[in-house]
């Protein structure tokens, strides 16, 4: 992904445990993995705009106190890239296809990959999901 996004002029690089970061040390991009049964899922963010202030009055943070400091602390630690979606999932793409050698096709999802995915849209868009905490 790196490789791919120094393509479009963002030099980040890895900061372990999940975290890519610009050279001033700003995260831009947050990861995970899991693995289970011989499968591997990897999930991540790349932040192209950030909005802190937006993200703590979404987010159920206990005290004012803590969250201003917290508002004050994510402000200095983490920042978009300033790219659209297109550039970036295209530079994503050619990074991966230029690390792994491949060549990566677009594809249409099948009728029953299409229904799925409806599905999990209509579960983790209800107000009984988006409450459960």
């Amino acid at each position: 992904m790196l490789v791919g996004l120094k393509k479009i002029g963002i030099d980040g690089s890895f900061a372990p445990l999940n975290d890519l970061v610009l050279d001033s040390g700003q995260k831009f991009s947050g990861n995970a993995q899991t693995r289970r049964g011989g499968v591997l899922l990897q999930h991540g963010t790349i932040l192209l705009e950030t909005d802190v202030d937006k993200m703590f009055d979404l987010l159920k943070v206990p005290s004012e106190k803590l969250k201003g400091k917290l508002i004050s602390d994510v402000k200095q630690r983490v920042c978009g890239i300033h790219k659209t979606f297109d550039e970036t999932a295209s530079a994503v793409v050619d990074g991966f296809e230029a690390h792994f050698g491949l060549n990566m096709e677009p594809m249409e999802l099948t009728d029953e990959q299409l229904s799925l995915a409806t599905g999990f849209a209509e579960r983790y868009r209800s107000d009984e999901w988006l409450r459960m905490r």
